[in-house]
This record gives structure tokens, sequence and C-alpha cells, in this order.
């Protein structure tokens, strides 16, 4: 008994199909991790680094800003 071609050709058709779906759906899920994790993960780092964003020969203590007055 023999196996008609085309029986052969939709099975490797079904899984080429398969194999490109799988890599999509990872791309995807890598895609919206990414952008989760610089979006929302990052976004609480800038209230812990405050004192980045100071103008020059200003300091913090206790959450107030300190600036030294100018010398003439």
């Amino acid at each position: 008994m023999t196996i008609p071609e085309d029986v052969n050709n939709r099975s490797s058709r079904f899984f080429g199909k398969r194999i490109l779906l799988v890599i999509i759906i990872f791309l995807i899920a890598g895609l919206a991790f990414g952008l989760w994790y610089f979006f929302v993960f990052n976004s609480n780092n800038v209230i812990k680094n405050t004192d980045v964003y100071l103008p020059p020969n200003c300091y913090s203590v206790n959450g107030k800003q300190t600036c030294a007055p100018p010398k003439s």
C-alpha cells in the first residue's frame, strides 16, 4: 500500500505553518516584554535618582533642594 504524495505535502505544509506561527508568537512576546521593561520598569528609577537632575551647585537633603549662594 502506497501513500499518495499530496498527504506528505500537507503534513509538511502544516508543520511549516506551525513553526512560523511559533516564531511570530515568540517575536510578539519578546517585543511586548521589551516595551514593558523599557516603559514600566525603568519609569520607577526616575523617582529614585532625583539627585542626578539637580542644577549645578545644588544638593538634596531629605527631599529638599538646597543651593549654595553664588560666589562674588
